[in-house]
């Protein structure tokens, strides 16, 4: 923001979303860049959701295989 402006008003209805990508227009039209990019969010919640459902927000060690000796206990 400037120096010397404000928002005097804002509307809390509307979304603007931008995706940056780098693919050109004759590799994927916009319609499919939108789809990818939904589907890869849809992957991510879902991880989300099952790291919540098997306690893993938090795990003991940074490296996978000490992990899974953990999760075989």
């Amino acid at each position: 923001m400037p120096r010397g402006k404000q928002i005097k008003a804002y509307r809390a209805d509307i979304f603007i979303h931008v995706i940056a990508t780098n693919w050109l227009e004759e590799e994927k039209t916009g319609y499919e860049v939108i789809q990818w990019h939904n589907q890869r969010g849809d992957a991510e919640n879902f991880n989300k959701e099952l790291k919540g459902g098997f306690g893993m927000e938090r795990m003991p060690c940074g490296q996978t295989y000490p992990n899974a000796v953990l999760f075989r206990i």
